[in-house]
């Protein structure tokens, strides 16, 4: 791991999702948290551990973001409801449907399975698609795409989910390190600013594209950090509670790391 840089905390006072975005793409703001919300110093804890252990963040995602001052092998354990390997495409599948059958079994509210169904799909399609290849940009049409993606990946990623203290946490991490934060930043900037009608780009897959965005207003906070040539991490972070109207109005957090 490189050496460590700080970077700023700044608390936000109820900011739009484009103003918040804004911030992280124009002025280079890494750690975006809301401010006076039940989950702030959970936040802002998750901003330092990001920041000072970068590393624990890579290893131990779900336990950073819902018990940052426990994170570490033994809290992600208790935390971890479910790990899958993702290897080729058709292993999309059998994780979707286990997290459906979480669902089914926890009896949790059907816009919340929808919202999480749908990052874990980005969260895959980006894995499989974009982090691969040179740049993070998989720039073959979607019949090669997936048809390259049923070729087991040389180094296969995980997805974990987890629960903890009424929260749900998901997290997709490969094994390349290829996604450019700033470019992710410009696409979803550019969703939020002119609309994802007019954002949507049919040549790019994944959460590189109109993806991003898609994740980012599924969730109520999302954490990202690139090790470069090593590893991506993305992370979403639901209330277990919340319907559907009071996720969309709840001001959002968002985090960012890379070396």
């Amino acid at each position: 791991m490189s050496t460590k840089k700080v970077r700023d905390i700044r608390l936000i006072d109820a900011l739009a999702a484009w103003d918040l975005v804004d911030l992280a793409y124009n002025h280079g703001l890494h750690h975006l948290v809301q401010k006076a919300m039940p989950d702030t110093m959970r936040e802002i804890r998750t901003a330092h551990l990001m920041n000072q252990s970068p590393e624990l963040f890579f290893q131990c995602p779900l336990s950073s973001v819902l018990a940052p001052r426990l994170a570490g092998p033994q809290m992600e354990r208790d935390v971890t409801l479910l790990e899958w390997p993702l290897i080729k495409h058709s292993d999309k599948d059998v994780i979707l449907s286990s997290i459906d059958q979480i669902f089914d079994e926890a009896d949790l509210n059907g816009s919340l399975r929808e919202d999480v169904i749908l990052v874990a799909d980005e969260f895959v399609c980006n894995a499989l698609f974009n982090a691969t290849q040179v740049g993070g940009i998989n720039n073959n049409n979607i019949q090669t795409a997936i048809k390259l993606a049923e070729r087991p990946m040389r180094q296969p990623a995980t997805v974990r989910m987890g629960a903890h203290n009424g929260y749900l946490a998901l997290s997709c991490k490969d094994k390349y390190g290829t996604l450019d934060p700033k470019r992710f930043l410009s696409r979803l900037h550019s969703c939020l600013q002119k609309g994802a009608s007019q954002s949507i780009n049919l040549d790019e897959r994944g959460t590189a594209g109109i993806g991003g965005f898609m994740v980012f207003n599924a969730c109520t906070s999302l954490y990202m950090a690139v090790e470069g040539g090593t590893a991506t991490q993305f992370c979403a972070l639901f209330p277990l509670k919340s319907g559907a109207k009071e996720r969309s109005q709840r001001p959002k957090n968002l985090h960012w790391i890379s070396y």
